[in-house]
């Protein structure tokens, strides 16, 4: 045998050997067979027809492996779970009802729901066009997916579970993609969720990536449903708030993951939503930044969850207070009264679901305390410290009726964590004020140091007007100035509340003239003069609780306006037409006015008005004698002053 053709068959042999061919060895095939077939008249037709073979087995691996490499795999699970109820089935045992037909909805098949997942292209036109990557059904309780791709692409998917029912997520799938998402089907179309399950891969470049990870085991069973998500808080150019979102998942065998890209160092917010459980909620934070990898496991007893890192100013910033004891103590405790509070409340709603109590009679957990303005208080005068204003000593401080603020006891959990969030706040602070790095006093800022009822306002502006100096002027834009003019509204508002505290039963009313409807001016020391008891309140057109009270008004009205009893309802509207538009529609009896521009006109300010309805009785005298009554109360204190009405008697 030459040595040619010893050559060629060793090639042969050894290739059948392989498992991938690259190209060059393809083509180094393709030259020694193209050598065969330009000498065949020296060799067998056979080793001719190996080559043919071999080319063919080595193209049809090249194939094979360009598509492993590029694959990517979707699998989809289905969880049910009952409307109002914390059961639900695991994936794995998930029993199907065919279809289901929420009340008023559409009947929908889960065995024929459409998943699909798509992607945004641009075309020649520059148009968007969507295109299809796969698509399919459930098949009992999974569906899986495949494809195709070259490169990391965002995604939707979505499930359409009948024409007017479609619930959809986005996802980042690139070449070895494994992905997992859930449909939590509540069998009722509202209530219906689709997240990614266990993991969320979100990351693209590398070196902006940041990993949370996180096993919550104790708190999250493998009977309960529960989803984390990652956000972080943003301002846009007009300085409203929002929220960036990194992403969502549901929880899987007590554990998730996260990637995602970061920009720079950044407060990110973790939080755990319980299904079917409205009173648990979880919630950690993080201060994130570029090549930054996290764990969260669960604190204790606490709702906090721990997130520990190696990142510097996490451990700075977060840990800090995080680990304290005080802190820790407080919100252990505070956990535990708060898991009372809601169980007492549950119990109350159960026994009133089976008959046994009756709503009008209906107790909350606090009303066995004594509250200011209850019988237990010894008046007005006593609670707040001040006393009847010159020309008001008439009133009886005995008989002022509590308003529902003052009817309402902070519950001890609430403290405690108050007393816990003072402890976040005085750490922060310490770090912002004791530190050059303006990045850090900026973070320290954005995790709640200087915050309203909290922080220190002395100090507060200071820093700001520093890091203006310090920071890049679309960062100090963009992070910094909404927050400090958030703290001037605030400051302006207890300004508001102070006006609110001292303008109390015993106090003069402030006088004021508007203009009605007509343009007429309405001056309230005509309307004193010529009646007993006038009825103040704040109103305006987007108000739903103050339009509420208006059928109650409107009879107290008709029943006593004869007696001596008027309404002056005073409308804080942002524009004349929205007022005059919505007096239209209400048809109002009594005499309407406005102090239009809002809140922070002169007529609301001077009456302590930091939110609507807000009401005050004054008498002919011009003093305040009772303040903020519900329909219902002032009811109470026209038939103490005029005697029971007719017409009252009727409507009751």
């Amino acid at each position: 045998m030459s040595l040619r053709r010893l050559t060629i068959q060793k090639n042969i042999a050894i290739s059948y050997d392989k498992v991938h061919f690259s190209k060059s060895r393809r083509n180094k095939f393709s030259t020694s067979c193209d050598s065969v077939r330009q000498t065949g008249d020296d060799y067998p037709m056979k080793v001719f027809l190996d080559c043919v073979l071999l080319l063919s087995i080595a193209t049809a691996l090249i194939s094979c492996s360009s598509e492993s490499q590029t694959s990517w795999s979707v699998t989809g699970h289905l969880i049910q779970i009952q409307p109002d109820s914390v059961e639900q089935q695991s994936v794995e045992s998930t029993s199907l009802h065919p279809s289901a037909v929420p009340d008023g909805g559409t009947e929908v098949y889960l065995s024929t729901a459409s998943i699909s997942i798509t992607h945004q292209v641009t075309n020649e036109a520059g148009e968007p066009i969507t295109v299809e990557l796969a698509s399919g059904n459930f098949e009992a309780e999974t569906v899986e997916l495949q494809g195709n791709i070259d490169k990391l692409t965002e995604v939707e998917i979505a499930v359409e579970l009948s024409s007017e029912s479609v619930v959809t997520t986005t996802a980042l799938i690139g070449p070895g993609s494994n992905i997992s998402f859930a449909l939590i089907d509540s069998l009722d179309n509202d209530l219906d969720r689709l997240v990614l399950y266990g993991v969320s891969n979100r990351a693209i470049d590398p070196e902006k990536k940041f990993v949370i990870s996180g096993d919550l085991q104790d708190i999250v069973d493998g009977d309960q449903l529960a989803i984390i998500d990652l956000t972080t808080e943003i301002w846009d150019e007009e300085g409203e708030w929002d929220f960036k979102e990194f992403g969502e998942v549901l929880i899987r065998d007590g554990r998730f993951h996260f990637e995602a890209d970061i920009d720079g160092p950044t407060v990110v917010d973790i939080y755990v939503e319980f299904i079917g459980d409205q009173f648990t909620h979880f919630g950690g934070v993080a201060v994130v930044e570029p090549n930054s990898t996290f764990k969260v496991i669960s604190l204790r007893s606490s709702t906090d969850l721990m997130t520990t890192s190696d990142s510097r100013l996490h451990t700075m910033l977060v840990e800090s207070w995080l680990n304290n004891e005080e802190y820790l103590a407080k919100m252990d405790r505070s956990e535990s009264l708060r898991r009372e509070f809601f169980a007492e409340y549950q119990a109350q709603q159960v026994e009133m679901q089976d008959g046994d109590v009756d709503v009008a009679d209906e107790e909350s957990p606090e009303d066995d305390v004594a509250v200011p303005g209850s019988a237990d208080s010894k008046s007005s005068e006593h609670r707040i410290g001040v006393s009847a204003a010159e020309g008001c000593e008439h009133v009886d401080l005995t008989n002022v009726r509590p308003s529902a603020a003052e009817s309402f006891k902070t519950p001890e959990f609430r403290v405690l964590e108050d007393e816990a969030w003072q402890i976040r706040v005085d750490t922060l602070e310490e770090i912002a004020l004791n530190n050059e790095d303006p990045w850090v006093s900026l973070l320290a800022v954005e995790l709640g140091a200087f915050e309203y009822h909290f922080g220190d306002l002395e100090h507060a502006f200071t820093i700001y007007d520093e890091l203006k100096s310090q920071l890049d002027e679309e960062i100090y834009t963009r992070r910094l100035k909404p927050r400090r003019d958030m703290l001037i509204s605030y400051i302006w508002a207890e300004r508001i509340t102070e006006i609110d505290n001292r303008l109390v039963p015993g106090q003069k009313a402030p006088l004021f003239t508007l203009p009605d409807l007509q343009n007429d001016e309405i001056e309230l020391l005509d309307i004193l003069k010529s009646r007993d008891l006038v009825y103040i309140d704040f109103w305006a057109s987007w108000c739903g609780p103050c339009i509420r009270t208006f059928p109650k008004l409107r009879t107290l009205y008709t029943s006593y306006k004869e007696k001596g009893f008027e309404i002056v309802l005073v409308s804080i509207d942002d524009t004349v037409e929205e007022w005059e538009e919505a007096s239209r529609e209400h048809d109002l009896p009594w005499l309407n006015v406005a102090d239009i521009g809002g809140f922070e006109e002169e007529t609301p300010v001077a009456y302590g008005v930091r939110m609507i309805p807000k009401a005050y009785l004054v008498d002919t005298e011009g003093c305040i004698v009772q303040k903020d009554l519900a329909p219902a109360v002032l009811e109470e204190v026209l038939v103490q002053q005029y005697g029971e009405s007719t017409q009252s008697v009727e409507s009751n």
